[in-house]
C-alpha cells in the first residue's frame, strides 16, 4: 500500500548492512532519501545524503558557516551548473570511481531537494 515508510525505512537498512559495496547499496541509500523527504522531512533527507557523501570521502565542513552562508554557497553551485552548456559538459572527463559516481548520484537526488528548500526561501522572505 501507499505511504509504507517505515517498512521503506526496514528494508533500506536491511540492504545497506548487508551490501558488499556501494554500488549495492547506493539504490538503497537513493530510496531511503527518497522516503524521508517524502514525508516532508527534507531537511532530515538533505542530512542523510550529506552523511553519505562524508562517508564516501567528500565531506561537506559546515561548523564555520551559518545556514545562510551554506546556502548562499549551493545556490551559487547550482546556478553555476546550471549555466553551463552542453558542450561545456562533454569536456569533461568520465568518472570512472564508483565512490565519486556514487558521490555524484546522491548529489543529484540533494538537487531536488536543494529547489524545494530555495522555494520555501522565496516564500518565506
Amino acid at each position: 500500500s501507499i505511504g509504507q515508510f517505515s517498512e521503506i525505512g526496514q528494508a533500506a537498512s536491511k540492504i545497506i548492512v548487508s551490501a558488499k559495496n556501494i554500488g549495492d547499496r547506493l539504490p538503497a541509500y537513493l530510496t531511503l532519501i527518497k522516503a524521508v523527504a517524502a514525508q516532508k522531512k527534507v531537511a532530515e533527507a538533505m542530512q542523510i545524503g550529506l552523511k553519505i557523501l562524508d562517508e564516501l570521502g567528500e565531506s561537506f565542513s559546515t561548523s564555520s558557516k551559518t545556514k545562510e552562508e551554506l546556502l548562499g554557497i549551493v545556490f551559487h553551485t547550482k546556478r553555476q551548473i546550471e549555466g553551463m552548456t552542453k558542450d561545456q559538459f562533454m569536456e569533461w572527463k568520465t568518472m570512472e570511481n564508483p565512490d565519486k559516481i556514487a558521490a555524484m548520484k546522491i548529489l543529484i537526488e540533494l538537487l531536488a531537494y536543494i529547489d524545494f528548500l530555495e522555494e520555501v526561501l522565496v516564500i518565506s522572505l
